[in-house]
C-alpha cells in the first residue's frame, strides 16, 4: 500500500525518471546475463559487485575481464579490482585510428570556360 501511495502521489516527469531508470536497469541485467563471465556472475549474485560494476566489467576489453577475473581468483576484493580497472581504462591514451589515404586531387585544366554570373560583378 504504501508504494502505490507513493507512485500516485508522483508527479508525471518522476514517474518518468524511474520508469527510465528501471529500463536502463533492465538492459544491464540482460547485458549481464547474456554477457558477463560466470566469476562476474558470481560476485554479482554475492553482493561483492553492484549491477553498475558488474556490467562495467562487461564493457572491458578481454583482455581486462580476463584480469579482473584472475584477480578475483586470486582474492581480491572485486570492488576494488573494477574500480581500479575502469579508471585505468579511462586514463589509457586512445588508441590511433586509421585514417584513409585521401584520394589524389585531380588537376583541373589551366583554361576553363566559366559561365558569367547571373548578377553584375
Amino acid at each position: 500500500d504504501r508504494c502505490i501511495s507513493v507512485i500516485n502521489s508522483m508527479e508525471e516527469w518522476q514517474l518518468q525518471s524511474v520508469f527510465e531508470v528501471l529500463w536502463s536497469m533492465k538492459g544491464a541485467m540482460e547485458k549481464l546475463e547474456s554477457e558477463a563471465m560466470p566469476e562476474v556472475k558470481a560476485a554479482l549474485a554475492s553482493g561483492d559487485l553492484s549491477i553498475n560494476a558488474a556490467y562495467d566489467v562487461t564493457r572491458m576489453t578481454p583482455e581486462n575481464q580476463r584480469e579482473v577475473v584472475e584477480r578475483i581468483e586470486q582474492g581480491e576484493t572485486p570492488r576494488t579490482v573494477v574500480k581500479e580497472i575502469v579508471k585505468r581504462e579511462k586514463d589509457a591514451p586512445p588508441k590511433p585510428e586509421t585514417i584513409p589515404t585521401p584520394e589524389p586531387v585531380k588537376e583541373s585544366p589551366a583554361h576553363v570556360d566559366e559561365p558569367e554570373p547571373p548578377f553584375p560583378v
